[in-house]
């Protein structure tokens, strides 16, 4: 779990938990609204983009570190329906909020990233086109640029 240890010596454990000290510390609302409908909305598309993170690490943790022999088939097919579910309320329910720079769609943007990286099979942009428009647009950030994953 990532920690950030601040100048009066406070662990703040959790990436969404740190980036909510550090636009807090900003006085900025841009990225994570203050209060109110728009910060669910944000903090619920960062939730998605969680998840979707969540399922898609343990479906690599099992085939990549047990054995074929030995992989757990109906948790695995869980993992990517939660994955594929995921994907599609993306493409269905948040492309307005994908349009805007929030944690919620850093969220999204680097998970589609992880994916591209770890599992091209998925080929998730096949049936999502606005999903896709939306990581290709968002990946010639500079920001995206300088900590992308090594080409695989």
């Amino acid at each position: 779990i990532p920690v950030l240890v601040t100048n009066a010596g406070d662990a703040v454990h959790d990436s969404r938990v740190i980036i909510d000290h550090f636009c807090d510390l900003a006085g900025r609302d841009d990225l994570l609204p203050r209060r109110g409908p728009a910060r669910t909305r944000v903090l619920t598309l960062q939730a998605i983009g969680q998840g979707l993170a969540d399922a898609a690490v343990g479906f690599r943790n099992e085939t990549a570190q047990r054995p074929p022999a030995l992989h757990w088939q109906a948790w695995l097919e869980r993992m990517k329906l939660r994955a594929e579910t995921a994907l599609d309320t993306l493409e269905t329910s948040w492309p307005p909020e994908l349009a805007r720079v929030t944690v919620g769609s850093i969220a999204v943007a680097v998970v589609l990233s992880y994916l591209d990286y770890r599992f091209k099979e998925w080929a998730w942009r096949r049936t999502r086109p606005q999903l896709g428009r939306f990581h290709e647009a968002f990946s010639g950030r500079r920001s995206m640029r300088q900590t992308a994953l090594p080409a695989g």
